[in-house]
Parts: C-alpha cells; structure tokens; sequence
C-alpha cells in the first residue's frame, strides 16, 4: 500500500541531506517516529511531501525505505507541486498531518479528498479563543515592540489563528475521514462535521525517549520546575511566572529551566527582535524579582531535552489550550512528576493522581498549590503507573499498526 504524507516541514532526516538542519531542535518530533516504525512495513511505501527553504525547486530524495518530496516553501500555496506530487508517487492513502497549515487546504484544491484523511493536532478555532488568554488587552498594548509594528502585534497573531480557523473548518466539512486522539478533539470534529468518520490514533513519540531513561528524585535538581514552550501567549509562562511568588514563599529556592530561545534577551540584536510577549514577560520577571529563578536553555534536540526532564523536580505545561501534548507524554514515559492546566485534551492524559495534576488555567492559586505539593510529595513519588499508561499509550507497534488499519479501511471504503 502506498501512503503519502502531506506535512507542514520536511522532516530532520532528509533536512539534512538537502542541507539544511541536521538535527530536530523544534516540535515534529512524532513524525520521526512514527515514519520510522512504517518505513519497517513490508507492505507499506511511504512518502513525504513538505515544504523548506532549504531548496528553489520541487526535489526527490530517498533515504531509509522513505520518498521525501521537498517543496520550496515560496510554492507551498501552488497548486502545481501538489498535483505533481501525486502523479508521481500515485497514493492509495493521503495522510495530512495537521489542519492548520495551507498545505491542507492547497492540497484537497488541487487533488481532492478521495481516499485523505486528516490528522487533527491544534484546533484553530479554540487557539485562537484562548491565544492570549490571561493577559487584558491593555496588556498587549503597552508591550508592543518596533518588531510588532513591523510584523504584528498579539493581536494580528490570533486574527491570524481565526483565519487559520476559517480554513480547517472549510477542510473539516468536506473531508470523510479525521484521525484523533482526545475526546474533546473528537466533539470538536462532530461539531464542525457530525458525519465524518473519526479515527482514534495514539502518536508515537522520539525514539530517544523509549526504555532507556528513569527520573529518580535522588538526582534530580530539587524544587526546580521545566517548561518545554515559552515565545507564544498560549503557552501559559506568565501564568507560570504569575504563580511564583506564592511558590517562593513556600520554597525560596524554586527555579524555572525553559527550553527554547531567550525571549528577553537584552542583546541589541534580540532586542530589536523582541515581540510584544518578549517585552511583557521581561516585565513580569522584573516585577517579581525573578531574574536569578529563571534560566533559558535554548532550543533543545531529543538527548538535551531527555537531561531537562531528567534533571526537574516537576514538569508544568501551562497552556491555555491543548489537544494533547507530547511534550506531556515524553515526561510521563520518564517518569517526571508532572502538572497541566485542565485544557483541551489534557484530561486523556492526566486521567488520575498517578500520572500527574491538573489545574484551572487561570487559577493561579491552584497552579502554585499544586507545584508545592508536587515539591513536598516527590521524594516518595512513585512513577511505575504514571511510566506504565504513558508507555501503553505510546506504544510504537500498537500505534503504527492502528495507523495502518486506518488507511487498509479508507482504502477498502473508496471501492465500494
């Protein structure tokens, strides 16, 4: 069976033999994983078709029993690539992973819908709800930067997660098949397209992150907290930071690791290029007295972000939504001690006390609550269940051979 992927960047594999990154220091991490496992598939040709920078023109590589498609991304809205992406490699199934990106929408304009389905990762409409949820708009408005007024503010951002919004439902509406993983990305669907069949499929996360590795509270930095995600407002750090204070007059010692760049870096260059969530969060750490808490570790590949989670007391995610985070589930396969704003899909993820707490995004109060009491009980944590769910959940075998039980049955239905 040929299976064609439509996916919003080109995977690191092949990045780095056309020449651009070598390695995967941003999120995408699922779809190596996953790749990996069906490229093993006897009966299964995968491709990948993804756009770069990293190529002028449409290009063909092969490499580990998978066909990548590269796309220059200045074509990505054309229909001309797309159509010869499927006259070529000439799919049984087309597989789009993710709704929110034009590809979606260029490819079902220039192919159609027949035999595709899509794979739901944000919801564009609730992001775009929630984008900047807990900061007022007076607060968006005094932090607008000269990099703001040249590319847009906050504001223009959750315009463009509306617009982004229009599209998915428009995709949604029209396709016949959704793969998800949440009850709530699964009403979401019903919502928008009652008679779409829903797929249920759990993701394969970084081959890294199976068997090798288990948080022990012996070794870990105590009351030290790790987030994966900090440049957009909905990811949550300032309700993070917004709940430090009440956690340092607890443990006067707690410290925030954050992967990804430092966006309040007062270097002349970064500062020029600071946005508006740079400039507020810069202001909210001044304001609490926070600059020797808090420690930017840059963007981060599997092993680095493996040593992050193996070296924090707890891991918080956050967001103000979420369908379901894989940053969440490289945690619990650790065995990390973690909590989540009850958002989205977190629920399916958090689904008792053993596989970490959930709390009220906005409930600062709560957030704090529930670090100090992750600080005060982890030296007698025990993560087998936690480590056990997450591990059945991400199961590789388990995961790939529901995926291609999906595709053998669009492929069967097209037929009848």
């Amino acid at each position: 069976m040929r299976i064609l992927w439509i996916c919003q960047m080109v995977p690191s594999t092949a990045e780095a033999i056309i020449g651009g990154e070598k390695e995967l220091k941003k999120t995408g991490g699922w779809i190596n994983g996953m790749a990996s496992v069906l490229s093993k598939k006897k009966d299964i040709k995968l491709a990948i078709a993804a756009t770069t920078s990293s190529v002028n023109d449409i290009t063909e590589i092969e490499n580990n029993n998978i066909k990548y498609y590269a796309i220059p991304t200045s074509h990505a809205n054309t229909q001309k690539p797309w159509i010869k992406v499927n006259e070529s490699f000439k799919p049984d199934v087309v597989h789009i992973h993710g709704t929110e990106y034009s590809h979606a929408t260029t490819w079902i304009k220039s192919n159609g819908t027949l035999n595709t389905v899509v794979s739901l990762q944000g919801i564009m409409s609730s992001c775009a709800k929630y984008y900047y949820y807990g900061m007022s708009q007076w607060d968006v408005i005094k932090n607008i930067t000269l990099r703001d007024l040249i590319k847009g503010t906050i504001f223009t951002d959750a315009r463009k997660f509306s617009r982004l919004a229009k599209s998915e439902r428009l995709i949604l509406q029209n396709i016949s098949h959704v793969i998800g993983r949440t009850s709530w990305d699964h009403k979401q669907v019903w919502a928008i397209n009652s008679k779409a069949c829903y797929h249920f499929n759990n993701e394969i996360l970084r081959e890294d992150f199976y068997g090798m590795y288990e948080w022990k509270y012996s070794t870990c930095k105590i009351h030290s907290i790790f987030i994966n995600q900090s440049a957009v407002p909905y990811k949550g750090f300032h309700i993070l930071l917004k709940a430090m204070p009440l956690i340092l007059s607890r443990y006067p010692d707690t410290t925030i690791s954050v992967a990804g760049f430092n966006i309040c870096d007062m270097s002349f260059k970064r500062k020029l290029m600071r946005t508006g969530y740079g400039k507020y969060i810069k202001g909210l750490i001044k304001k609490m007295h926070l600059e020797k808490c808090i420690s930017f570790k840059g963007p981060l590949n599997a092993f680095e972000m493996i040593e992050e989670y193996m070296k924090a007391n707890v891991f918080v995610l956050p967001s103000s939504i979420e369908n379901s985070s894989n940053a969440l589930g490289e945690a619990q396969i650790l065995g990390v001690p973690c909590i989540a704003s009850r958002v989205g899909g977190m629920e399916n993820l958090i689904p008792n006390d053993n596989c970490g707490m959930l709390y009220r995004f906005s409930d600062i109060v709560e957030l704090a609550y529930a670090i100090c009491h992750t600080f005060e009980t982890s030296p007698s944590f025990n993560n087998t269940i936690m480590r056990t769910t997450a591990n059945m959940r991400h199961d590789r075998n388990v995961n790939a051979d529901t995926l291609i039980a999906i595709y053998h049955k669009i492929k069967e239905q097209q037929w009848k």
